[in-house]
Parts: C-alpha cells; sequence; structure tokens
C-alpha cells in the first residue's frame, strides 16, 4: 500500500510541476506579446501621422511606403496572441489610425486637386476588422480633411484683388 501512495504522490508534484511550468511560460509569452502588441500599435499611429504629413507635401514615395508598413504592423496586431480584451485595445486604437489614413488617401489626391477620381477605402473584410472600428476610422477621415484644406487656404496668398479690393 505504500507504494501506491509513493506513486500518487510522485505523480501528484510531477502534475503540479508541469502545470506551473506551462503556467509560467504562457504566462511569459503573453507578457511579450503585450509589449509586441504596443509596440506594433505605436508604430502604426506614428506611421501614420508621418503617412498624412506625406500626403500634405505630396510625397507619393513616402506615401506608398507608409501605407505598406502600416498593413504589415496591422497583420502583426491582427495575429498576436493575447487575451481578447487586451487584443481589442491594440486592434481599436491602431486600427481607427489606420483606417483613417486609408481614407484621407484615398480622398485627399481628388480634394487637392491632383486626381481626376478617387480611390478605394479597403473594406472591413479587406482589412480583418470589426466594423465599429473601421467605422470609428471613417468618421476621422472629414475632421482630418479638413485640417489639410484649411493647412492649405492658410499657405495660400490671397491678394485685396482677389479678394474684391477695397479695405474693411
Amino acid at each position: 500500500m505504500g507504494v501506491l501512495f509513493d506513486s500518487l504522490e510522485k505523480s501528484a508534484v510531477e502534475t503540479v510541476r508541469d502545470r506551473t511550468i506551462a503556467f509560467g511560460e504562457s504566462f511569459e509569452n503573453q507578457r511579450r506579446n503585450f509589449g509586441k502588441g504596443y509596440q506594433a500599435q505605436n508604430d502604426l499611429i506614428l506611421t501614420s501621422k508621418v503617412g498624412v504629413g506625406a500626403l500634405k507635401s505630396g510625397d507619393a514615395v513616402e506615401v506608398e511606403r507608409c501605407k505598406q508598413r502600416m498593413f504589415r504592423l496591422w497583420d502583426d496586431i491582427d495575429n498576436i496572441i493575447v487575451p481578447l480584451d487586451t487584443w481589442w485595445q491594440f486592434s481599436g486604437n491602431a486600427g481607427q489610425e489606420f483606417v483613417e489614413f486609408l481614407g484621407v488617401a484615398a480622398l485627399w489626391p481628388y480634394v487637392s486637386g491632383v486626381a481626376q477620381e478617387v480611390d478605394l477605402i479597403p473594406s472591413v473584410d479587406e482589412l480583418h476588422m470589426c466594423p465599429q472600428t473601421w467605422l470609428r476610422g471613417l468618421g476621422d477621415v472629414p475632421g482630418e480633411l479638413g485640417k489639410m484644406v484649411l493647412d492649405r487656404l492658410l499657405e495660400m496668398d490671397f491678394s485685396k484683388i482677389e479678394w474684391g479690393g477695397g479695405g474693411v
């Protein structure tokens, strides 16, 4: 009878040890993935800002470079393994900025008079994104375009003659 209990006790100890090791490895992987998720989110948001600056200056090469980088970063975020509530934070914030940039990139050339047609904005399914995030990003597009139009107007030099002459 003593051999049976010794066997059970050893088995229980091994089971606890194995499960503790597995839990520790899982925790460490998730901790690393949190860092990767925050890094990818921050990089995507920063790249979006750089891309908007390139749109304003008319640097098509930089715009395309930023767009391709954002697609890679979005793919990284889409595939990260973390608890779902944390993943929603990464994907929500970064996805909103991503869609905003894609919308502005599609519309700005037309609004600024460089292009004759509007480019298409990738769909929710094409981006592997939840509809709420996609819609939040689209909702930001008019505000960003408005700022860009205002910047363009402020850069122009209007003389009194263009405004119909005369003083106030």
